[in-house]
Formats: structure tokens, sequence, C-alpha cells
């Protein structure tokens, strides 16, 4: 049997944070440019974001390619979340939004072990004067790719479920009353 993940903006129980997420995922679909994941189908509408996948896939498998193509590492050992949609050439864009991301919400090494020496960039203004050397530490693996993803992924959904289940409680028993 095919899975499907409806995801809809206006879920009555989700947060603000939520649909931030949403709108994270439906920018990561449309970076993709209709070259996603292999097996994945998407769709997105201003108000939903499908994922879909064959029985060839287990669900693990699944969510495994939609990480890898969402939450990538350059060769250069930057963060690169493809939903940026951050062309190569912009190597001063991508340096701001790694470091960024590390000094806030990656700022414990272990949200993002990697390089312990600084490397160093030269970014050149677009008037082609002199560069400004820039330094960063490069990541082996960041808390959102991946590994650590699927876990806040499952967490969350427990937590999630959990809650929706209890919202429908309530309601039901003030329908009662």
């Amino acid at each position: 049997m095919a899975r499907e993940i409806v995801y809809r903006l206006f879920d009555p129980g989700y947060t603000i944070y939520h649909r931030a997420a949403l709108g994270g995922l439906a920018a990561t679909i449309r970076a993709w440019n209709g070259a996603g994941p292999a097996g994945i189908r998407t769709s997105v509408t201003p108000d939903e974001v499908r994922l879909a996948w064959g029985d060839d896939l287990t669900d693990q498998d699944a969510v495994r390619r939609i990480l890898d193509a969402s939450f990538r590492i350059t060769d250069d050992k930057l963060i690169d979340l493809v939903g940026h949609g951050i062309p190569p050439n912009a190597r001063d864009l991508r340096l701001a939004v790694h470091n960024g991301l590390c000094v806030t919400f990656l700022q414990h090494n272990k949200m993002r072990p990697g390089e312990k020496d600084a490397r160093h960039i030269e970014i050149r203004s677009v008037d082609g004067e002199p560069g400004i050397a820039f330094s960063y530490k490069g990541v082996n693996d960041y808390a959102h790719s991946a590994r650590m993803l699927l876990l806040f992924l499952m967490v969350g959904s427990v937590v999630f479920i959990l809650r929706a289940g209890a919202v429908s409680a309530a309601k039901a028993q003030c329908r009662r009353r």
C-alpha cells in the first residue's frame, strides 16, 4: 500500500512553529525544482504539502531520502539548507547562514560536531574590491540533519499525536457538557 503524508496549514492542532516548519518544507520541495529524492512524489499548494512514496520504499527509507535531499553539507563543510535556495556561487550568503545557525540554534558543539580549527574564506564585494577574510568552523553533521532530526521528528510526532488526542478528548468533553 502506497504511503502519503498530508500537512495542512490550517490544521487546528498546529502551532505557529508547526506552520513555520511547514513553510520550510514547502520551500525545500520548491527548491528541488522537480528533481527531489528518488521515489518520492510531492505537491505544494498555498495551504497544503503532500509527500508520497510507493511500497518499494519503507517509511524509514523515504524519510531518510527526504532528509538527505533537504539538509546537506557542502564540500567546504558549510551547512546547506536546500529550502533557502542559496545558489552555489553565493558563498557570502551561505557563510552568513552557516555562522548564524552555529551561534544560535546550533550553538552547542554537540549539535554540530565538526572541525576544531577554523577555516578561512575570502569574500569579495560586487565591485571587485579586495576581499575580506572570514572564518568559520566546518561541520561534519548538525542537529537538523538526518540522524538527529529523525529523533526530533519521532519525539515531536508522539508529542503532537498525544497533544492532538488530548485536544480531541477535551473538545469531546466540552460537547458532553
